[in-house]
């Protein structure tokens, strides 16, 4: 009803114990949002592109979720070379029954539409091509993880984790110090 406004505002934990129970509430246990939670769509963007952005700006805030310290809300523009750009949006202030997570790639022949229960091609006037897959696409990803363990050969994908933490990063810089951030600012703060 209306007078449902969600969890409490509380103080920070005072104790170790309490907080790594609610670390991704605060920022300096989680990283913040992007950080945390919508770095995985910048893992997407970056193996999409092929590369790290040298730039980016972003915007963010607080307006749903009143715990803790750490964003509710964020848009970053992220450019890369080639003067091509991504935007990253991401949310928590959607009901708890909704969720949405796809990435749209836009190209002068056509768009791709990847989530984890699709993907959909458009190419020209020809139509939408949709090919749903028969369950969640981590189901797959997990195990394929799990198979690799197995038999000896697991992936290292270390250095595009990292990548992927410092564009966070880079985008974390750029929200909140409301202006462009470069890979190069980004990297000399230590």
């Amino acid at each position: 009803g209306i007078h449902d406004i969600g969890r409490p505002a509380g103080p920070r934990p005072a104790t170790t114990e309490g907080l790594v129970r609610e670390w991704r509430w605060w920022r300096d246990t989680s990283g913040d949002a992007l950080t945390e939670t919508f770095i995985h769509g910048v893992d997407v963007l970056n193996w999409f592109i092929g590369g790290r952005p040298l730039k980016a700006v972003g915007s963010g805030g607080k307006a749903v979720i009143r715990h803790g310290d750490t964003l509710d809300h964020v848009n970053v523009v992220f450019t890369y070379p080639r003067g091509i750009q991504a935007s990253l949006f991401g949310s928590f202030m959607a009901p708890t029954f909704y969720r949405s997570v796809k990435e749209e790639f836009f190209g002068e022949t056509g768009i791709i539409e990847t989530s984890e229960t699709h993907w959909s091609r458009q190419h020209s006037s020809s139509g939408i091509v949709t090919e749903k897959s028969p369950r969640n696409i981590v189901i797959d990803a997990v195990e394929a993880f799990v198979r690799r363990v197995v038999e000896g050969k697991p992936e290292n994908n270390g250095v595009e984790g990292v990548i992927s933490t410092l564009t966070c990063l880079m985008g974390q810089m750029a929200i909140d110090l409301r202006r462009e951030v470069t890979w190069e600012e980004m990297m000399s703060t230590g």
